[in-house]
């Protein structure tokens, strides 16, 4: 299904591209609070392949739209379009959108632009994803506690929190989460995936989820989301294993040094997000030879991304 949310003035602008592309298409019409409709009202609509959003229709500010958009990225592998007809401020939302990478941006303004860019974007279909299941494999662990921090807010350490549990769950480990930060995501991704209450923590996707340290049974591994790093916790300290997320631009490369001063003698494993090639050597000289350059990604089940990192990690506990 194709969603797509406008205003009445621009409501008939893709007409037609059901037919074009085969898929069902729902209309909302009116005005929206973007944050608000993906936090309360997408759960509806878990059937979308495709969210298409005419800017006009939001009531939120430049930087509440992207982040919208971008949580739902989070939690979607649906491909979200967007917009731009004869707005002011379309280079404003074009940079910041594409920033946290959201790049199928339509700006064609005549209804006959607006159906073939919508049509060029849909029918470059992704590659299928491999129907396989993982390999199960056989865990020599207990209780082992990986600890997942960012340098700075936005780093993708929720992310790859989740995203290494699931490839943990996966592969047949027992595994949970434990949300070890402030930002209070968690309750908002429990709602959105529907878990299941089970004693002291809820369950999805074969992972176990806590809001505290205070676990109702023992795991094979212990994922802690630390969040940003600001000083060193006992938690981050005593974990088994560290990874901490940065990016790459200049002001991220500064605080990612200063954090890895913070942490002094611990030992962590440096994940660097969404480093383009151009940028691999200059990091690498600043940050050490030891860094690992991840996939930036924006769903929070993938058991298939960045799987050699994860593999590094935990490869001390397979039999």
């Amino acid at each position: 299904m194709l969603l797509y949310l406008t205003t009445n003035k621009n409501s008939t602008l893709i007409n037609g591209i059901g037919k074009e592309t085969n898929l069902a298409v729902k209309k909302l019409v009116g005005k929206f609070n973007l944050r608000n409709f993906i936090v309360k009202d997408i759960r509806n609509y878990t059937a979308v392949k495709c969210l298409v959003v005419d800017v006009s229709c939001a009531e939120d500010s430049i930087g509440d739209f992207s982040i919208a958009l971008q949580s739902f990225q989070m939690m979607f592998s649906a491909k979200i379009i967007v917009l731009l007809p004869d707005i002011k401020n379309k280079e404003d939302y074009i940079e910041r959108l594409s920033s946290v990478g959201i790049t199928n941006l339509v700006t064609e303004e005549t209804p006959e632009g607006v159906l073939a860019r919508l049509k060029d974007i849909l029918c470059d279909k992704p590659k299928p994803e491999p129907t396989e299941e993982p390999p199960t494999t056989v865990w020599n662990a207990e209780n082992i506690r990986i600890a997942v921090a960012g340098v700075q807010r936005r780093s993708g350490t929720t992310v790859t929190a989740l995203n290494l549990a699931y490839w943990l769950a996966s592969r047949g480990a027992a595994v949970c989460y434990v949300e070890e930060n402030t930002n209070r995501h968690l309750r908002l991704i429990l709602r959105m995936y529907e878990a299941t209450a089970v004693k002291d923590h809820y369950t999805t996707g074969g992972i176990d989820f806590y809001f505290t340290d205070d676990l109702d049974r023992k795991y094979d591994f212990i994922i802690y989301d630390c969040g940003m790093l600001t000083a060193i916790t006992d938690t981050f300290k005593e974990a088994d294993k560290r990874l901490l997320c940065g990016g790459s631009l200049p002001y991220e490369l500064a605080q990612y040094q200063r954090v890895l001063s913070l942490c002094g003698n611990l030992h962590v494993l440096k994940m660097a997000v969404g480093v383009p090639d151009d940028m691999r050597e200059y990091c690498t000289n600043l940050l050490g030879t030891e860094l690992h350059f991840a996939e930036p990604v924006h769903i929070l089940f993938d058991d298939k991304s960045n799987e050699t990192i994860y593999n590094e990690v935990t490869a001390e506990y397979k039999e």
